[in-house]
């Protein structure tokens, strides 16, 4: 994760704003400060990291919320049900997309406003 890390480099020339590390299988909690040190990132896709579980994707959410515009997190080892619960209790002002494909199912029960649904994963 050196590249990850020269990343974070104060020194670059550009600031990273958009960060895909789609696929990365050594992708753990531990690379996590290298990331959201990159003080403009406003995208980060994490697609098919399969060692990215709710820890991650909550710290990473935390450090990030005020600038993130685009987050992925399909096919991860995140939880569907904590996913959703993080996210909607999360004041998220920039969020425009959000990729959550292909994660571990539930019981879910999300209430936006007044309206609310329940949902229970395949049986």
């Amino acid at each position: 994760m050196s590249a990850l890390r020269a990343l974070s480099d104060p020194r670059r020339a550009e600031p990273v704003t958009a960060l895909s590390l789609d696929y990365t299988p050594q992708l753990r909690l531990s690379c996590l400060p290298a990331v959201v040190s990159l003080e403009r990132l406003s995208s980060l896709s994490l697609r098919g990291c399969r060692l990215v579980g709710d820890a991650f994707i909550k710290r990473a959410v935390r450090a990030l919320r005020p600038r993130l515009q685009s987050l992925d997190v399909s096919d991860t080892a995140a939880t569907h049900d904590k996913l959703v619960k993080y996210l909607t209790e999360a004041h998220m002002p920039a969020l425009e997309k959000l990729g959550a494909a292909h994660l571990n199912v539930g019981d879910v029960h999300v209430q936006v406003g007044s309206q609310s649904a329940d949902w229970k994963g395949p049986e």
